[in-house]
């Protein structure tokens, strides 16, 4: 006898859902972080591939430190205006501590949202 996963059809549903939203804000995001598909990363933008680095890495909860040392940046203020904070404007991201956004313990960790939006940028 086999059964349903019913959960399976719901995160199915969802996964598509947020894939749909985010085809949408696609260019949204590529508009506000300054990319294009074939752009080498720069101090005034991020290229395709330091998104996708950062966004993998922070699959588990990373502190500013770990993905500032990963990126090559050495000033937080400029990398937290340049990545952390248009991320967690966008939901690709998001804080481990939301309550507390200067905590010294705060990390942060991909979202669902950030999740599909890696997968589309693997599509493209």
């Amino acid at each position: 006898m086999t059964f349903p996963n019913k959960n399976y059809t719901q995160q199915h549903e969802l996964q598509h859902e947020l894939q749909h939203e985010l085809e949408d804000e696609f260019n949204t995001i590529r508009t506000r972080l300054g990319l294009s598909q074939h752009q080498v990363g720069t101090k005034s933008a991020p290229s395709w591939h330091q998104v996708k680095q950062i966004l993998e890495f922070c699959r588990s909860p990373q502190p500013i430190q770990n993905i500032m040392e990963l990126a090559q940046w050495k000033d937080r203020t400029k990398f937290r205006n340049k990545f952390i904070n248009p991320f967690l404007e966008l939901d690709i991201i998001g804080m481990t501590i939301p309550e507390r956004p200067k905590s010294s313990k705060q990390k942060y960790q991909i979202t669902k949202k950030g999740i599909v939006f890696l997968q589309l940028l693997d599509e493209k």
